[in-house]
């Protein structure tokens, strides 16, 4: 297929044949230019029928006259280049090709003029990437009204301009114009990804669409009407990932970082949605095998540096918030197990408006080497992704040995916690249970679970990961609430459910009990649980939070759901982000009966604890630190905790006090660490700290 481009006004069609793409120009010579262009490398499949003239094999990249971003008004675009030689320029996203049939490419002669394009027609948001109306799978009617494309008849959709321009013998810079001083987002990023649209959304080749292997695959004998379906979007691998220039703009408009990627279409039952997701890929052969950028804005422990990276159609959720997936691990960011750092962005593709996606970490053996200083090549990484039966044989054996090492202890054995903790982190996995438990979570354990391990180098290993013990990776929150938003829905009930079968659900259920039936892990179990309730999880901080989210895009809303949802309103989102407010406020108390009823039958009590000022010391509870108090702060935080579960508190002096005892305490009032039992009526503690 071909997407007919714009005409350039002022500029004759070029003639000829592009050349091969050639070596970058030397760093010397780079630095010298006054305008640096996106060093977007031309694409593996641009025509070579043009030899580089003798010593020209380090021609730069031509230079624009204005740099890539945000304009408040038109001007006149100039391109210059080193040498005499003809400079080819397109603006529909294509490598430049002087032989292309179709007429995208033209020869820049005379200044382009950079106007605002939106309300010009569009050459991709019209075309069809979904699969509805050509199999009955998709037809069903609580599936066809989230894969329906929509109809963007009368629609304005914003529109920026596209410049990708090269020599003969250099690599291609490519630029995006934004014209308009209200263009800019003042709350979130701009990601313009510029590619040949032919790439992905040719019927054959395209894989952003259904295309050729849909046609197939209906048409075969083998058909059944109510499977999966094979089409071009479902395919995976590197024959499968599209080239594209990247460039990344902050909040406010400026433009931080440019560079090619590769990208593939990511996800599963979501790439069929008309907004799909995309996975990025840096590489070498891309001009760098990291993404530099801090795409994340400090989000992130570790400095920039990722591998991959997903621009997220917010999965299940992509009809409804927009955002539930990122605010709720969000809302788990402290815990042991990983969770994904979330930046909302505004995508625009080849210039035409694509709507919000959700910038997030993936999982992979590049993501535990940047984050946990893992050997890439030696970790064992699992994804059940429905079931283990997709992994590699040797790996999910490993992983069944430790579920019949498990299975053949005794929980009231002495000795079971410390064999428990030298198989797997006890806390990854406590974690990585909750969250999943807290959020309702109906698309898990079954599905949606990440784990993995480092192989053990020592006896006594430092502190890391190298020790050989398994740990989790949390992800894909969209099926909160049941999936239905129930904040009533009991994940022990529909999905921990006891089982002696220790590989049924790749053996979490039965992992899961078989820990808690042992009366420390047990105790440890609900009381980080109960801290989290106490803390990130009360609704005090998960309604904030998400009110912060909201307000973020909320500006967005309208424009996102006028290009790929336009039978839904602003209200319609709102009620969505209400009923996500709900099942916080709500979740809490209906998690803590649930507990009770799973596991703690005398109920709950609470504990009260002093808070003091930063300067003089903190106290801690369990696994939390409490939050010092400010000015205007109450005096007293008080914990909701389960009765006959003991519960530690200690008391952290600052640097130039000490410790000098409890008040509130009748008995071991001078240590620092106490155990106390929650109590319907409790007792204040208050931590006495003074200057040594």
């Amino acid at each position: 297929m071909r997407i007919a481009p714009a005409l350039a006004p002022m500029v004759e069609g070029a003639g000829g044949a592009l050349g091969r793409v050639c070596m970058m120009a030397a760093a010397l010579l780079a630095s010298a230019l006054s305008i640096t262009p996106s060093p977007a490398a031309a694409d593996a499949a641009a025509p070579a029928t043009r030899a580089c003239p003798d010593g020209a094999a380090h021609v730069p990249p031509p230079r624009f006259s204005r740099r890539s971003g945000f304009h408040d008004a038109p001007f006149d675009l100039t391109i210059s280049a080193v040498g005499d030689g003809p400079v080819y320029y397109t603006l529909d996203g294509s490598i430049p090709d002087a032989d292309d049939p179709a007429g995208a490419t033209s020869r820049y002669r005379a200044p382009i003029p950079i106007i605002d394009r939106t309300g010009t027609s569009h050459r991709l948001a019209g075309i069809d990437t979904t699969s509805v109306g050509r199999t009955p799978f998709f037809d069903v009617n609580d599936r066809a009204a989230d894969f329906m494309m929509p109809d963007l008849s009368g629609r304005v959709l914003e529109q920026a301009t596209v410049v990708r321009a090269r020599t003969p013998c250099s690599e291609t810079a490519t630029a995006t114009y934004f014209i308009g001083a209200d263009r800019r987002r003042a709350r979130l990023p701009v990601l313009s990804l510029a590619t040949d649209p032919a790439g992905l959304m040719d019927h054959d080749d395209g894989i952003y669409v259904a295309g050729r292997l849909l046609e197939e695959s209906v048409q075969s004998p083998d058909f059944h009407p109510d499977a999966w379906i094979i089409s071009n979007y479902s395919q995976r691998g590197r024959d499968r990932e599209r080239r594209v220039a990247l460039n990344f703009c902050a909040p406010g408009g400026a433009c931080i970082y440019s560079r090619d990627a590769g990208i593939r279409i990511h996800g599963r039952y979501s790439r069929s949605f008309p907004q799909k997701s995309l996975r990025l890929y840096a590489r070498n052969a891309y001009g760098d095998r990291r993404f530099r950028a801090d795409f994340f804005f400090g989000q992130t422990p570790v400095p920039p540096g990722h591998r991959r990276l997903i621009l997220r159609n917010s999965g299940q959720d992509n009809p409804q918030t927009m955002l539930a997936d990122g605010v709720l691990q969000s809302l788990m960011h402290d815990l042991v197990a990983d969770t994904q750092a979330y930046q909302p962005a505004v995508v625009f593709l080849n210039g035409e408006y694509w709507g919000i996606h959700n910038l997030r970490e993936r999982y992979d053996r590049h993501y535990l080497e940047l984050v946990h200083g893992a050997d890439p090549d030696d970790v064992d990484l699992l994804n059940n992704s429905g079931s283990t039966g997709g992994m590699p044989t040797d790996l999910v054996a490993a992983w069944r040995q430790t579920l019949e090492h498990i299975w053949h202890l005794d929980p009231d054995d002495p000795d079971f916690v410390h064999e428990v903790r030298a198989q797997l982190d006890i806390g990854s996995f406590f974690d990585f249970i909750i969250a999943h438990v807290f959020v309702g979570n109906a698309d898990w354990v079954s599905n949606n679970v990440r784990w993995w391990r480092a192989p053990k180098r020592s006896d006594a290993p430092a502190a890391g990961v190298q020790d050989g013990r398994w740990r989790w990776l949390i992800s894909d929150f969209d099926e909160w609430g049941g999936g239905v938003g129930d904040p009533e829905f009991d994940n022990f009930a529909h999905r921990l459910a006891p089982t002696d079968d220790s590989f049924y659900r790749d053996g979490f259920p039965f992992l899961f009990h078989r820990l808690v039936s042992n009366d420390a892990l047990r105790a440890r179990f609900l009381n980080r649980f109960a801290d989290l309730l106490n803390t990130s999880l009360h609704p005090e901080t998960t309604l904030r939070k998400l009110d912060a989210a909201a307000a973020r895009i909320a500006p967005e809303i309208p424009a996102h759901l006028a290009r790929w949802r336009p039978e839904r309103t602003l209200e319609d989102w709102q009620a969505d982000i209400a009923r996500l407010a709900g099942f916080l406020r709500a979740r809490p108390a209906i998690q803590r009966d649930q507990l009770v009823a799973a596991f703690a039958p005398a109920g709950t009590g609470q504990i009260g604890v002093a808070t003091s000022p930063a300067a003089r010391g903190a106290i801690r509870v369990n696994t939390v630190t409490l939050p010092a108090r400010g000015a205007g702060d109450p005096d007293t935080w008080r914990g909701t905790y389960f009765l006959g579960v003991p519960v530690t508190v200690t008391a952290e002096p600052a640097a130039g006090y000490r410790f000098a005892g409890w008040a509130g305490l009748r008995e071991g009032a001078d240590a620092p660490e106490i155990t106390i039992a929650p109590a319907p009526e409790p007792v204040t503690l208050r931590a006495r700290f003074v200057p040594e």
